[in-house]
């Protein structure tokens, strides 16, 4: 505003007081016209209400003015949250006169936030009072944005907080129609490289971190620095949730790094939280949140680890720091700061036992003198409220065992809160007067009372409140504000402390049926020693043909006959049932004679022949003057269940549900397929393809994964010989995996030997692969193993060469054809010196030992493959050459046409 204007405006209000009916309407119009792309503001300082011309934040407003409170923006949220003390500041300046240019973020309409300055001059009456502020709001967000100063993070080179939080808003904005997703990431023992070696060295630990996610990322993603080692990653128009795993696998693996003092090593790490677009919110705030959440599963679960926010898990509540917003923006923070910490700290360090909330609720009342403190839930979407805890004065009637729980119904305005949950009345017979006795006893003799209200969706989830039984009383605001942000702590503890036992609940019951289910039966076997226990009854049960009635008839139909079968066995044996795998049961029966417990089988077996829908088979046992009843029962139920599972197995095989894959190997010289990985996968009657992992170790902890290994070797030699038809000038060699538990089986190599002899395929063509992890059965055992598949005419290869698990015993003393370098050592080849040198060394060792073939897995990229050619690696496999695919895509492509 200039000289000429501002005396103008000074001349108008020496004529009186009131400055909008005195100023000239020409005037006015002509600021309004001058300043338009800006917003014009008139402060009446006494009544506190300001008023807006022209363009406010970026909104039209016309020839209409807007009268607001003071305070008005940052109340309703329009303020940044990290801009308020500087908004309130700006509000103290204006009424006290003083000038002070600050720049503060304001909410526009797209749903992002712009940096606004304001000028203003103070305006004085003829008495030197002080009466009008009038000024203008002008937006600065172009210039903010431009500076690299205000755009980047000066240690890192990244984006900061504010303008990555204003380029991510734009982007979803301007490409809401596309997928995106935001990473947010925390250094795991950040702090113990600072205290240990210096905050110079953590700065740089920073920038090295910094530089790997920029070598991991497109140069359209934005990569932040938002906090001491926080960082946040934004993925434009990510096109599956693939991509996304394949990303914070490779942060996570590029930030697992060591270093050392000379005394001691330290590791660092990186916890991952992950959030979609649109799935976890629509703008950057909620998806940061979603985003923020799901870090904190993963570091809960053990760090170094990322987590997607669309896991069930990472929907649970759990306990995570609580952020307070106040009822009065411009009055500050008023509450108990004391009596909010003392309840925080009891249920916190107790974990919100039935005694510590009792405890919380007695230093509740007590501080606020009442008689009175208690805690109404409703289980029923608001229909009802019970008081599930109360604490009572001496002599004051409880709530809890007079009336247990409240209609709504019946006292329906107590379940109309105001808009921040807050209902009160200090006296609840005058304000209730026209209620009968029936509602008024649910008060209990209540003068007074307080209630703060958490919303769930539509309805009051929980309520925090206090009674004063013996005088009306008013409740003072910080009163109020104090109870509204402990019913905050106390009802996020407590639904966490339900959580925790609903998980336990989980954990040994099995959803579907309630019955308790397999962690349950193995705990009873590792306790049944310490039973009184004078006889012993087991019963087995499977259900016959389920996965062809799920087929037939769909898993909803067959979950119907599980819970059915479940609840019969409940029926006649009680609370000892325990579901142990898909459709198998076990009851186990203690103390009963042998004609009780025979005479409960013999029912369960008619009532299962009279069932239509479904078949039972039964087997049971029955024993008395046991000594060790885990050995008798463990032993019962491993050759039982194992019966069961293998039939099921077999069952699975024989229809097909298992197919067998190929990855071509590629000769690294000539670029020609002279071999292949042969890989199992389980097919789901919709064409769903599953990886082994989620099935493989389950059947080798059971001890039934040779049939597997059998099936892929037997599928193999069939293609084996198809391949003798088609290119009789040519020999293909295929890699069968070998499992820990199969291996060890005394008859194995003859097993293996059988099935080739059953094809007329030659052992020679055949390479068992055996991972470096078995080398924990026995090194003796292991080698004797090896020479007898080696006599009997196999290949034999040791896999994952170079893993975790390595162990040069194993390739000392045992004699090996083939020797595979593992994908984690190719993975890092290209930026991890020593990897390279790990797998040179193993390279070198295949050439100096005659006979020993040298193959790379996991080659990805051209790079890799041209590292590993130059080192002289015989044989190559990875997805850079080609992806594992049936057995006849295989043939098609690298028998027929090659």
């Amino acid at each position: 505003m200039n000289n000429n204007e501002s005396n103008a405006l000074r001349n108008a209000f020496a004529v009186g007081d009131n400055f909008l009916n005195t100023l000239p309407e020409k005037m006015l119009i002509n600021i309004i016209a001058n300043l338009s792309d800006d917003s014009i503001f008139v402060l009446d300082v006494h009544t506190s209400l300001i008023q807006y011309y022209g363009n406010y934040f970026n909104t039209e407003l016309g020839s209409n003015k807007r009268s607001i409170p003071l305070g008005y923006e940052a109340k309703e949220g329009l303020v940044h949250e990290d801009d308020t003390e500087l908004y309130l500041k700006l509000i103290r300046n204006m009424q006290k006169g003083r000038y002070e240019e600050l720049d503060i973020r304001y909410l526009i309409p797209n749903g992002t936030y712009e940096y606004y300055t304001s000028s203003y001059q103070p305006i004085y009456d003829k008495n030197g009072d002080l009466n009008f502020v009038i000024g203008k709001t002008i937006n600065i967000n172009k210039e903010k944005m431009s500076s690299d100063e205000f755009r980047l993070d000066l240690l890192t080179g990244c984006f900061n907080k504010v303008s990555a939080e204003q380029m991510i808003a734009s982007k979803l904005t301007e490409k809401k129609e596309l997928k995106h997703a935001l990473f947010i990431l925390d250094i795991d023992n950040f702090k113990v490289i600072n205290d240990s070696f210096g905050h110079l060295f953590g700065d740089d630990v920073l920038k090295e971190v910094a530089k790997d996610l920029k070598k991991l990322f497109r140069s359209n993603d934005v990569i932040a620095r938002i906090g001491g080692d926080e960082f946040v990653i934004f993925l434009e128009n990510v096109p599956n949730v693939d991509l996304l795993v394949a990303r914070s696998t490779k942060i996570i693996d590029a930030l697992n790094k060591h270093y050392s003092n000379g005394d001691n090593v330290y590791e660092i790490s990186a916890s991952i939280g992950v959030a979609q677009y649109p799935e976890a919110g629509t703008t950057y705030r909620q998806i940061l949140k979603s985003a923020n959440d799901a870090l904190s599963l993963a570091k809960n679960n053990g760090k170094k680890r990322f987590v997607f926010s669309t896991d069930p898990i990472a929907h649970t509540k759990v306990m995570s720091p609580l952020r307070f917003e106040t009822n009065d923006i411009i009055a500050g923070l008023y509450f108990d700061h004391d009596l909010i910490s003392s309840v925080f700290n009891i249920l916190y360090e107790t974990g919100c036992e039935l005694s510590s909330i009792n405890s919380a609720l007695r230093l509740i009342a007590q501080k606020y003198n009442a008689d009175r403190c208690y805690i109404l839930e409703t289980f029923d979407e608001g229909e009802t409220y019970h008081a599930t805890y109360e604490w009572c004065r001496k002599n004051v009637v409880r709530k809890l065992s007079s009336h247990s729980h409240v209609d709504v119904s019946v006292l329906e305005d107590l379940f109309l809160a105001s808009h921040n949950g807050m209902i009160y009345s200090k006296d609840f017979y005058a304000t209730f007067r026209n209620y009968g006795d029936f509602e008024k006893s649910t008060y209990q003799g209540t003068h007074s009372f307080l209630h703060s209200q958490i919303k769930k969706e539509t309805y009051v989830k929980f309520i925090l409140g206090i009674d004063d039984c013996s005088l009306p009383r008013v409740w003072t605001a910080k009163e109020v504000n104090t109870l509204q942000y402990m019913s905050k702590i106390i009802s996020l503890m407590i639904e966490s402390s339900t959580l925790v036992s609903e998980l336990n609940h989980l954990n040994y019951y099995d959803p579907l049926t309630h019955v308790k289910n397999r962690n349950s039966y193995r705990d009873t076997m590792q306790d049944i020693n310490k039973f009184d226990i004078t006889s012993l009854g087991v019963v087995y049960i499977d259900i016959k043909g389920l996965s062809s009635i799920n087929y037939a008839r769909g898993t909803t139909f067959g979950d119907e006959i599980l819970v059915r079968v479940a609840n019969l066995l409940e029926t006649i044996f009680g609370n000892n049932v325990y579901r142990v795998g898909g459709d198998e049961f076990v009851v186990i029966v203690q103390n009963v004679s042998e004609d009780v417990f025979e005479n409960k089988v013999q029912l369960l077996d008619g009532k299962g022949r009279e069932e239509k829908d479904y078949k039972l088979s039964i087997g049971y046992t029955w024993n008395r003057h046991i000594e060790t009843h885990d050995e008798q029962i463990n032993s019962l139920s491993h050759n039982k269940y194992s019966l069961i599972l293998t039939k099921g197995l077999e069952s699975e095989i024989a229809e097909g549900k298992f197919v067998v894959f190929l990855q071509p190997q590629i000769d690294m010289q000539t670029d020609d397929v002279t071999s292949a990985e042969a890989l199992i996968r389980r097919k789901y009657a919709d064409g769903r393809i599953q990886p082994p992992i989620m099935f493989i170790p389950f059947y080798e902890k059971e001890g039934i994964i040779s049939r597997i290994d059998l099936f892929v070797l037997d599928t193999v030699c069939k293609a084996i010989n198809e391949w003798k038809e088609i290119r009789p000038d040519k020999e293909y060699k295929v890699s069968v995996n070998c499992s820990r538990s199969t291996i060890t089986e005394d008859d194995i190599v003859d097993r293996f030997a059988q099935v080739c002899q059953k094809n007329g395929v030659s052992p020679s063509l055949i390479v068992i692969e055996i991972t470096e992890t078995i080398n924990s059965t026995n090194n003796l055992r292991l080698s004797e193993i090896i020479s007898n598949f080696i006599e009997a005419g196999f290949l034999v290869s040791l896999d994952d060469f170079g893993s975790g698990y390595s162990n040069l015993s194993t390739f000392v003393k045992s004699r090996f054809d083939e020797l595979k370098i593992d994908m984690q050592l190719t993975n890092n080849l290209h930026r991890d010196e020593k990897s390279k040198v790990l797998t040179e060394v193993a390279l070198n060792l295949c050439e100096r030992l005659d006979g020993l073939t040298s193959v790379a897995e996991g080659i990805e990229t051209k790079e890799q493959y041209d590292i590993l050619k130059q080192m002289n690696c015989v044989k190559g496999q990875g997805y850079y050459f080609d992806k594992p695919m049936p057995i006849n895509e295989f043939t098609d492509k690298y028998v027929r046409l090659s």
